[in-house]
């Protein structure tokens, strides 16, 4: 099982929305079983499906900047444990924004 951890998903657009669908999708077609988290965007929170059975956690999280989240252990980490084990995660591959003022 892997999970992908971004702040950058669909239905933003861009290089690393595309890299991780697309990462995922081969994954899933290899047999693995994906899983995305990000942060919710407007009314879209929640989990939802995608193609193939990818499976995407929207949690609600504070966006800083540019859909940027500031990375906050205290507030995501007992949700973001309580998925890695209710979903017995294997892989974790992450991305996150580096902001320089």
């Amino acid at each position: 099982m892997v999970i992908m951890v971004s702040d950058f998903f669909f239905p933003n657009m861009g290089g690393v929305e595309s890299h991780l669908y697309c990462l995922s999708q081969c994954l899933i077609k290899r047999g693995h079983k994906v899983i995305i988290i990000t942060h919710a965007y407007g009314k879209r929170a929640g989990v939802r499906y995608l193609s193939n059975g990818l499976k995407v956690y929207y949690v609600p999280t504070l966006v800083i900047s540019s859909q940027a989240t500031l990375p906050n252990l205290f507030g995501f980490f007992p949700l973001f444990r309580y998925i890695v084990l209710r979903e017995e995660i294997n892989i974790i591959h992450g991305h996150q924004v580096k902001l320089i003022y």
